[in-house]
């Protein structure tokens, strides 16, 4: 029996007890192909010449299931018959060729039933050798990849950005840029301390939503819930943003941990930050995951059940989370996956916060210019 190969999706580097992201990246009817996957047989495959009643083996009498290197035959023979050629076996008969080959007595002298099978017409050309049939095997999964492929490519092409979609990633993104402004220093010229620093930090994330359509539309006590259960993670993702793999050295630097002795503690959440780089998020992706984090809260906190309007914060998470995947569908045609992939890396940060490493980000976050 032929091995398939497979390729299976990209998973998140920490594996959080729920997916925030899986029933809104459904209901956006996500396309994405698992390689070598075919549609499972309910019942096994009846050639068509065979649909209305079975035919006997040419060499053993055995119900038949096809034809076999020319000849009608059984399973049985035809492996019998490929394993004598490939092997290059040679039988010898105790009877001098004279057995009696049928569905009882084919084991018996594997002599005679070679040499039915030969009398029968079974073609010793026909029989690939193990490096043809490894390329056979190749060509053939190469081919249902393409298909496959191709049979994806096609379906995303649907995936159009609006007007109104365009719109809207103008404006996210150029009041993105404009709302979050690095500075660590006071009008008078001082240096802003930890607190000032948050503060002013949190300031932005409000401004920020305020492009955001519909946002101004929830009330006030669910604004202030989003704010306090999402401003640490859209720091998370700034700070990842700004985490340069391959110098492994943030930009601007931390200011209170020594970077090129970090502790081994930062690894699990160095990789993550490293795994968010390299996606080389462009600036609209930028603007689109900070108001994905935000808009992720129902999801992300089930328990928060003082969240007065859910359904308008899943439409308006579900709404971005399509603009995010047409985006890329047209930007980055050749990365079919390239949305899904942002959202792991989100659901990757999500994690850190739910995580032991909550003290340890902290550190980080305060070593940093927000």
């Amino acid at each position: 029996m032929e091995e398939r190969g497979s390729c299976q999706p990209e998973e998140p580097i920490l594996k959080p007890a729920r997916h925030a992201f899986a029933e809104a990246a459904a209901q956006v009817n996500a396309v994405i192909p698992i390689k070598g996957r075919s549609k499972p047989r309910s019942e096994p495959y009846v050639p068509s010449y065979l649909i209305n009643g079975s035919e006997k083996c040419v060499v053993c009498g055995d119900v038949a299931t096809g034809f076999h290197y020319r000849c009608m035959t059984c399973e049985g023979c035809k492996g019998f018959f490929r394993r004598t050629i490939q092997k290059c076996l040679v039988y010898s008969c105790k009877l001098d060729n004279k057995c009696l080959i049928n569905k009882f007595t084919r084991n018996h002298c594997q002599s005679c039933r070679f040499e039915k099978c030969i009398s029968a017409g079974m073609a010793t050309q026909l029989v690939l050798s193990r490096y043809e049939r490894a390329a056979k095997r190749s060509l053939i999964e190469n081919n249902r990849e393409r298909r496959m492929l191709q049979y994806v490519r096609d379906q995303v092409t649907a995936f159009k950005l609006s007007e109104e979609q365009r719109s809207f990633i103008d404006s996210l993104t150029v009041n993105y840029a404009s709302t979050f402004q690095e500075s660590s220093i006071n009008p008078d010229g001082t240096k802003l301390n930890r607190g000032e620093r948050v503060s002013a930090y949190i300031r932005q994330v409000v401004a920020f939503t305020r492009f955001i359509p519909q946002f101004c539309l929830l009330s006030e006590a669910d604004q202030l819930t989003i704010f306090k259960c999402c401003w640490f993670e859209l720091a998370l993702l700034r700070m990842a943003l700004c985490y340069d793999p391959n110098e492994e050295r943030f930009y601007p630097p931390l200011r209170m941990i020594d970077e090129e002795h970090m502790p081994e503690k930062f690894n699990n959440i160095i990789r993550v930050f490293a795994a968010v780089s390299r996606i080389r998020l462009d600036d609209c992706e930028i603007a689109l995951a900070h108001a994905l984090t935000l808009l992720s809260l129902v999801d992300r906190y089930p328990d928060k059940h003082e969240i007065q309007n859910t359904k308008l914060i899943k439409d308006m998470q579900r709404n971005t989370m399509a603009t995010l995947r047409n985006y890329d569908t047209e930007t980055y045609s050749n990365d079919i996956a390239r949305w899904l992939k942002i959202l792991l890396r989100l659901n990757d940060l999500h994690a850190l916060t739910r995580s032991h490493h909550a003290a340890l980000l902290a550190e980080m976050i305060t070593s940093w210019n927000l």
